[in-house]
């Protein structure tokens, strides 16, 4: 598999993740890519939106067919591999908040969104959709985001060609999921760890279906799970928001 040898581009779509599904059910290969300059409503984690302008930022979903096993991990993956490109695009180091976000000093600047769909046990295919700011100007942010979303326009007064963040993103998860089919899981769960904004000792408060509760933070497991202590007892959480306790 290599990223991006494939790319479908579009100037205005719903969902790029929504396009690369229906791509993937008809047969679209594992690597392929479907970029949009403008998503009309873009996704997010638990149903939210993905504020996708035209011309701001990269809005980019691909196609997986990984092993089951390596479910779990997909979207720390896909972390890792924007924290990457970011890097390399612009010299800007971020954080990652588990399981999805691309932090810069606390404020959002990418996030991914991964999705699968199984047949019995087995992966029939998924999509890692990953959204970065990149051009936006404070004033391109709805007032509901307003400090809470940043671009790397806005941190460093210039803004890296979408293309060259694209490339990089490519290069990155070539990397990352070499590493994955070679049996390096728990090295990158570690990776990700190191580059996390909540580390080991950390209070937070998570939100689950069921509601919120608080704790502190204690590691990744080995499959990426978040390992919580609540109330002494240490728990296992796949999905979760997560903030600072006293945020």
């Amino acid at each position: 598999m290599t990223f991006g040898s494939l790319v479908y581009r579009y100037d205005r779509i719903a969902s790029t993740n929504a396009v690369a599904g229906e791509a993937a059910a008809q047969g679209a290969p594992e690597g392929a890519a479907f970029i949009a300059d403008e998503q009309t409503s873009g996704r997010g984690l638990r149903g939210r939106t993905w504020y996708s302008p035209p011309g701001k930022g990269l809005y980019v979903s691909f196609i997986l067919r990984p092993d089951a096993s390596l479910h779990p991990l997909i979207p720390l993956a896909g972390g890792l591999a924007a924290r990457q490109a970011v890097l390399e695009s612009s010299g800007i180091r971020t954080n990652l908040k588990w399981p999805n976000d691309i932090l810069y000093k606390g404020a959002k600047l990418g996030g991914i969104l991964a999705e699968a769909v199984f047949s019995g046990s087995d992966i029939q295919y998924a999509v890692l959709g990953i959204g970065l700011n990149i051009d936006h100007r404070a004033e391109d942010f709805p007032p509901e985001l307003a400090g809470r979303a940043l671009s790397l326009r806005m941190i460093t007064e210039s803004a890296p060609p979408r293309e060259t963040v694209f490339f990089a993103l490519c290069r990155a998860l070539d990397d990352v999921f070499a590493r994955l089919a070679a049996g390096e899981g728990e090295e990158l769960v570690r990776a990700f760890q190191a580059e996390m904004t909540f580390q080991p000792g950390a209070p937070i408060r998570l939100s689950v279906p069921e509601g919120e509760t608080a704790g502190t933070y204690q590691g990744l497991t080995a499959r990426g799970g978040l390992i919580v202590s609540v109330k002494g007892d240490d728990r296992v959480f796949h999905s979760a928001e997560i903030s600072a306790a006293d945020g």
